[in-house]
C-alpha cells in the first residue's frame, strides 16, 4: 500500500507542477487538477497492482498532452506578437513622417522667436502659421486614418488570438478527458 500511495502522491506532485505551468485560465487548470486528483483518490481506495501498470501507461499521455497544449497555446501567443509587430512595421514609415511633420512645426516657430525687430517677428510667425497649418492637417489626417487603421488590424489580431487559444483549450479538455476515460477503465480493469 505504502508503493502506491508514493506512487500516487509522485504523480499528483508531477502533474500539479505541470499543470502550474499551463498558459491558461484557471478553469482548465482546475478541470485538469480535479480529475488527477478524482483518479488518485479513486486508485488509492482500490489499492490494486494494476493501478501501477495504469499510471505508468497513462502519466505520460497526459504529459504529452499538457506539453502539446503549453506548445499550441504559446504558438497563438507567438502569432499575435509576429502579427502585432508587422503592423507596427507598416506604419513606421507614416510615424516617421508625423513626427518629421511636427518636428518642422516646432522649427518654424522657434526661428520666430529668436527674430528681434517686432514687424519681422509678427511676419515670421504669420508665414510660419500658414505652413504649419498645412503640416498640422497633414498631420491629423495621417494620425486619424492610421490610428484607426491599427486599432482595426489589433482587433482582428485579437480575434485571431482568441479563437486560437480557444481551440488549443477545447482540444486539450477534450482530449484529457478522453484519456481520462481511458485511465478509469483501466483502473476499474476494463481494458489492458
Amino acid at each position: 500500500m505504502s508503493n502506491l500511495f508514493v506512487l500516487a502522491l509522485l504523480i499528483g506532485i508531477s502533474n500539479a507542477c505541470h499543470a502550474a505551468s499551463l498558459p491558461t485560465t484557471n478553469n482548465v487548470q482546475l478541470f485538469a487538477e480535479r480529475r488527477l486528483s478524482s483518479f488518485l483518490l479513486e486508485a488509492t481506495a482500490r489499492n490494486s497492482p494494476r493501478n501501477i501498470v495504469c499510471f505508468e501507461e497513462y502519466l505520460p499521455k497526459l504529459n504529452q498532452l499538457t506539453d502539446e497544449y503549453e506548445q499550441a497555446y504559446g504558438s497563438c501567443l507567438n502569432a499575435t506578437a509576429n502579427s502585432k509587430q508587422r503592423v507596427e512595421s507598416e506604419v513606421a514609415k507614416d510615424r516617421s513622417n508625423v513626427e518629421a511633420l511636427a518636428e518642422d512645426v516646432c522649427q518654424l516657430y522657434s526661428k520666430c522667436s529668436t527674430v528681434v525687430a517686432s514687424a519681422d517677428f509678427f511676419e515670421c510667425y504669420f508665414n510660419a502659421s500658414e505652413q504649419a497649418a498645412v503640416n498640422s492637417y497633414t498631420i491629423q489626417t495621417t494620425s486619424k486614418s492610421k490610428s484607426q487603421y491599427i486599432q482595426l488590424r489589433y482587433q482582428t489580431i485579437q480575434y485571431d488570438e482568441t479563437v486560437c487559444t480557444d481551440t488549443c483549450k477545447a482540444t486539450y479538455v477534450e482530449e484529457t478527458a478522453k484519456t481520462y476515460a481511458e485511465l478509469d477503465k483501466c483502473l476499474a480493469g476494463l481494458s489492458a
